[in-house]
């Protein structure tokens, strides 16, 4: 964990609250992809081996796959993402689908506008 980073405190805290209560965390394939690249530039390839490791081998954690169906809805989704001049990542939008289809109601986010599309 980046102690530099300001959320890492509480991405700390909320991790372990909910590992307590065996929430389990779904990632999907896309955000596995870009947490392991940023690891490796950011830090080094072995520390991005050593997380991926854990998530692989943590139950906490459970990676979940992307069908072909759901890449098109994704790739549907962030074409048309920039209603504020301000597009949704194509990850962002992988999360948003992996949500529909697994009937995820909340997620762990600092990305507001991510975050917004989860609000009642």
């Amino acid at each position: 964990m980046n102690t530099k980073d300001k959320y890492s405190n509480i991405a700390i805290q909320l991790l372990n609250e909910h590992v307590s209560t065996n929430t389990q965390f779904v990632i999907n394939y896309f955000v596995f992809n870009e947490f392991i690249t940023f690891i490796s530039r950011l830090l080094n390839y072995e520390t991005s081996v050593e997380y991926g490791k854990r998530i692989y081998d943590d139950k906490v954690y459970k990676l979940i796959d992307t069908p072909i169906y759901m890449v098109d809805e994704i790739w549907d989704l962030y074409q048309n993402s920039n209603d504020d001049h301000k597009p949704l990542t194509f990850t962002d939008c992988s999360i948003l689908i992996t949500c529909k289809h697994n009937g995820i109601e909340e997620i762990y986010t600092f990305d507001e506008k991510l975050a917004n599309f989860f609000k009642n």
